[in-house]
């Protein structure tokens, strides 16, 4: 099978690669040794790429028959695959933190139809948008939510006039100028 895209470990320790059949190899340089880590059942595997600390694989495979890409993560302690993306949206183009917190990846999350001016039909355009999950507990969320409510406070005694001691409260007019007025002001 021919080789696609060599991706070495920030340390130097691995290289992943693809082939033709859809599959992805680790080679561990120390050892020379070999594996296969997954095989696609459905194409090519294009868009893996290490963690920062090489100890974690990300890529994007097509394994349901929706044919939606689910972002998955293979680990090289224990050569586990997880999928981490479920299968309801198309997701791809996997990235890490460069501190490791975080995983972007892009995904198909957004519908909003339109009447196309091209074609008397619905047509569908900015799907994709850039999402981020938190690979640890203790990692903060990188966009938290913001309160929009209003708190209000207790007028201070800026809105007085000057030289009116603390305290005391200004005088009413001694004419309401309003009720001098015939007509509404």
């Amino acid at each position: 099978a021919a080789v696609q895209g060599l991706v070495l470990t920030a340390d130097g320790k691995r290289i992943a690669f693809g082939d033709k059949d859809g599959k992805i190899h680790v080679v561990t340089l120390a050892d020379r040794k070999m594996i296969e880590i997954v095989d696609s059942p459905r194409g090519q595997i294009r868009d893996y790429v290490w963690s920062p600390r090489g100890n974690f694989l990300a890529f994007s495979m097509d394994t349901n028959p929706n044919r939606f890409s689910a972002i998955y993560v293979w680990g090289v302690s224990d050569g586990k695959l997880r999928k981490l993306t479920d299968d309801m949206f198309n997701s791809g183009s996997p990235a890490w933190d460069p501190q490791g917190n975080y995983l972007y990846f892009l995904s198909d999350r957004e519908f909003q139809p339109q009447i196309s001016q091209i074609e008397f039909n619905y047509a569908t355009n900015r799907t994709a948008y850039i999402y981020a999950l938190a690979l640890r507990k203790d990692v903060k969320h990188p966009f938290p939510p913001e309160s929009d409510e209003v708190t209000i406070t207790k007028p201070d005694d800026a809105s007085k006039p000057k030289g009116m001691p603390p305290g005391e409260e200004p005088k009413p007019p001694a004419k309401d100028i309003n009720k001098e007025l015939k007509e509404p002001a």
